[in-house]
């Protein structure tokens, strides 16, 4: 799948490119143990999963926890992602959950832009720093982004 989720479990201070690869490990109770594909049941699982040739990547970042508490911990979107077999992904837009209401920074011509459906006008940011160093204290990229989209 070309989504990358990022379980609010799993959400830890780091740049993105940290979760290319994943790993689940599951302890199961005697009551529901796993079912292999080999028609085994076993107690634990592990799951591992790896980003290794894609042209496009979604990450999805879950930042909502029980109770509706919302995670503001940063994930720094790199702005280009080398995988496993040197292709070069670019970071082409964000989207960010803000007060119930969700807006979006989009690349264009290598400039970044803002865009707020609330607002009649799209604002011009700058390129990939001033968008992460939000100095124009818009929603933050980083502890608030839930959608970015990469591609070639």
């Amino acid at each position: 799948s070309p989504i990358v989720s990022i379980l609010s479990d799993n959400i830890f201070e780091t740049d993105i490119d940290e979760y290319l690869n994943q790993t689940e490990d599951s302890i199961f109770d005697e009551d529901n143990l796993y079912k292999g594909p080999d028609g085994k049941k076993y107690k634990r699982r592990v799951y591992i999963n790896s980003v290794i040739d894609t042209n496009y990547l979604i990450f999805y970042a879950q930042r909502l926890k029980e109770g509706n508490k919302r995670l503001y911990t940063k994930i720094t979107p790199n702005e280009t992602l080398t995988l496993p077999n040197d292709k070069v992904l670019k970071l082409n837009a964000v989207v960010v959950h803000k007060s119930l209401h969700y807006v979006c920074y989009i690349k264009c011509n290598n400039s970044w832009f803002y865009y707020n459906d609330m607002s009649d006008k799209i604002e011009y940011v700058g390129n990939y720093k001033d968008m992460i160093s939000n100095e124009e204290n818009r929603p933050d990229v980083c502890k608030e982004g839930v959608l970015y989209f990469y591609s070639l």
